[in-house]
């Protein structure tokens, strides 16, 4: 029997011997009488038992903590790969975060208590929440490390089933946690593709110095966030209820537009985002003067490819299309066959994976060698308010809920950025809501994400695709 099952036993116990006690003086003053001489003994018995069990409850905890420490300290790796690796679900730990800072915040309790009532099994949330509470313990080797960046690689697993990106970052050449660090300086090759390269040297002769070039990537951390509400009538669900709809929630809410941003055409802006990784990639428009539209097709990929290829790039190719363009291709006859479907039911197109998803443009074709991307992440954080006001707007025009710290619009009157105005003057701003007046619940989720293109030209579109 481990600890925590000996402290539940002797928790059981004690609340027994506390009914016992409440149960014998109820009994005395329901009669409206004083405690017999036998009922006094028993009592005294019962005293002398509940300061045994909790003593013994007080003990077991602080030697299952000396236990913990000693994991943390000589045996995390062993025990990340039995409890994190194998036994949770993908973005399990991140989902019961949000839950955990959900539920604390409704029943005005410590979100370490909260978590060891909904979840008490699960130490490495509880030690997740503890790096979390106490910051300075984010630099810490051990297990909560160690489970805060097995956190947001569960999220991404999460939003795999809806998200481009999350399929193919972790596949990115240079994949990193900031951390704390206010900027990540990557290096990347620059110059030619031979200045290391090896020569023919005669015997005697001098062996060639090569030199090599590099480039330095800056990775500056940005905020990266949204806010869901709630109505508090989700605090009545179970805990199994309530950690679908904060799943279903988290995910919806990132999944299309994580995409949007990381495969988008925006330009950076300092201290607000990262520029989209196909700023300034015009691409190729499609093949039109094929025989069949077959011919087209493997013209659009070559076109698509073989640019990448020439400048010695590829190593972790993708290609990226949306479902209606697979289907087409799939269904393509060419020379009697199907020119596509096998592969394509494999994943794969002239064996370059290939990730389908409805987030993709449906007349365009990409490609990206995810050997040259590097992506930068910090944890995830999670407040949560029932007495804020807040503007309801999201990105549903395509302009991004920008409004300035400075500005921000009254219920009736005021001012916001110029990306709202724009907006404003077509069909108008969302509502402003009073969370206190309306019982609603706001989560909202803060990370530090970024990512960086190390080297031009591993990234190519087909435009104009009519299949």
């Amino acid at each position: 029997m481990n600890f925590q099952d000996r402290i539940e036993d002797t928790q059981k116990k004690l609340d027994e011997t506390r009914g016992n006690v409440a149960e014998l003086i109820g009994m005395a003053e329901a009669e409206e009488r004083d405690l017999s001489d036998d009922e006094s003994i028993q009592l005294e018995a019962y005293a002398k038992d509940v300061e045994s069990l909790e003593k013994r409850i007080t003990d077991l905890e602080r030697a299952e903590k000396a236990m913990a420490q000693r994991v943390v300290e000589k045996q995390a790796p062993q025990i990340l790969k039995q409890r994190g690796h194998v036994e949770r679900k993908p973005g399990e730990l991140i989902v019961k975060q949000a839950v955990t800072a959900y539920m604390a915040h409704i029943d005005r309790k410590d979100k370490l208590a909260v978590a060891k009532e909904m979840f008490p099994r699960d130490a490495g949330l509880q030690e997740v929440i503890k790096t979390a509470i106490n910051p300075a313990d984010t630099t810490t080797e051990g297990w909560a490390t160690e489970l805060t960046e097995e956190a947001n690689q569960g999220f991404l697993d999460l939003l795999r089933g809806e998200s481009m990106a999350a399929q193919c970052w972790p596949s990115a050449g240079v994949s990193l946690m900031f951390d704390g660090y206010t900027a990540l300086n990557v290096p990347s090759r620059a110059g030619g593709t031979t200045d290391a390269a090896s020569g023919w040297t005669p015997e005697g002769g001098a062996i060639p110095v090569r030199k090599l070039t590099f480039a330095t990537q800056r990775i500056e951390p940005y905020k990266w966030a949204a806010i869901v509400t709630m109505t508090r009538e989700i605090m009545t669900r179970s805990t199994p209820a309530i950690m679908g709809i904060v799943q279903s929630a988290l995910v919806s809410d990132t999944a299309t537009k994580l995409d949007q941003d990381y495969f988008g055409e925006a330009a950076a802006v300092a201290g607000f985002n990262p520029r989209g990784i196909f700023e300034g990639v015009t691409g190729t428009p499609a093949a039109t003067g094929g025989t069949t539209p077959g011919d087209d097709m493997l013209q659009d990929l070559r076109n698509l490819l073989d640019p990448i290829y020439a400048a010695n790039m590829g190593q972790s190719l993708f290609i990226f299309m949306h479902n209606s363009t697979a289907l087409s291709m799939s269904t393509v006859l060419y020379n009697g066959t199907y020119l596509f479907r096998d592969e394509l039911s494999r994943g794969t197109l002239l064996g370059v994976p290939v990730i389908v998803s409805t987030n993709a443009p449906t007349d365009e074709i990409w490609a990206v060698d995810m050997a040259q991307q590097a992506v930068a992440r910090g944890g995830m954080r999670f407040d949560v308010s029932d007495t804020a006001t807040i503007v309801e707007y999201d990105d549903d025009t395509g302009t991004d809920p920008h409004m300035d710290a400075g500005a921000p619009r009254s219920p009736n009157t005021g001012t916001v950025s110029d990306a709202i105005n724009a907006v404003d003057a077509a069909g108008g701003l969302g509502n402003v809501r009073s969370l206190f007046q309306t019982e609603t619940v706001a989560i909202r989720t803060i990370q530090d994400l970024s990512w960086a293109t190390l080297r031009d030209g591993s990234v190519n579109r087909i435009t104009g695709v009519a299949y």
